[in-house]
């Protein structure tokens, strides 16, 4: 980058250099406070990144949906149950990998446009939709958890504890996950979109 586009980059992002910094500062205080000092190293950066990957990919799902002016409080429910129901269907068996990925997406989908049909076709609170939601999704856990017994296999496991090239495939695959978002979200039309929607339906 040149100089002009360092600060041009540097003003467009002032807000998130800033809370970056301040996130930064405050976790090497923190693990020089408490002797935590193997959290200063590589490992332990990869290893505290790993352990957010999840929230990672639930943050950023909610930032498409909070640039379009909503918000989705079933999230949390809804992980919990596709995590327990791929468990099941894989049984510890890796030739069913793909077979639960796919049942589990398609699941998680047809819950979201069942939410964005009700916000958007009903007029429904985005808030009271996702709040309703989530209730039943906590009622259908509650109901089935024990029933829904079963284990991910060693090689669909790889995706959360493997490595490669010292950094854990599931960091990189968060990464790539936030380009990805923050271009679409940036750079095409249906981020634009999505953007003006928010701001004004």
């Amino acid at each position: 980058m040149t100089g002009p586009t360092v600060a041009s980059f540097a003003r467009r992002n002032a807000v998130t250099l800033v809370l970056l910094v301040v996130a930064l500062l405050f976790y090497t205080l923190a693990a020089l406070e408490t002797g935590q000092y193997s959290q200063l190293t590589f490992e332990g950066c990869m290893g505290l990144l790993q352990r957010m990957v999840a929230l990672g990919f639930v943050a950023i799902g909610q930032t498409v949906v909070i640039s379009g002016g909503a918000i989705d409080l079933s999230v949390a429910n809804l992980v919990s149950l596709c995590a327990v129901l791929a468990a099941y269907l894989m049984q510890d068996d890796p030739g069913r990998i793909a077979e639960a990925v796919i049942i589990v997406v398609l699941l998680a989908a047809l819950i979201g446009a069942v939410n964005g049909a009700l916000v958007t076709l009903l007029g429904v609170n985005p808030l009271i939709t996702t709040l309703g939601t989530s209730l039943i999704l906590q009622g259908v856990l509650s109901v089935s958890y024990h029933a829904l017994k079963g284990s991910a296999p060693k090689a669909f496991q790889q995706f959360a504890y493997g490595a490669f090239g010292g950094i854990p495939v599931s960091v990189i695959g968060l990464a790539l996950a936030a380009l990805v978002t923050g271009v679409a979200l940036s750079r095409t039309r249906i981020g634009s979109c999505l953007f003006a929607v928010g701001g004004n339906a």
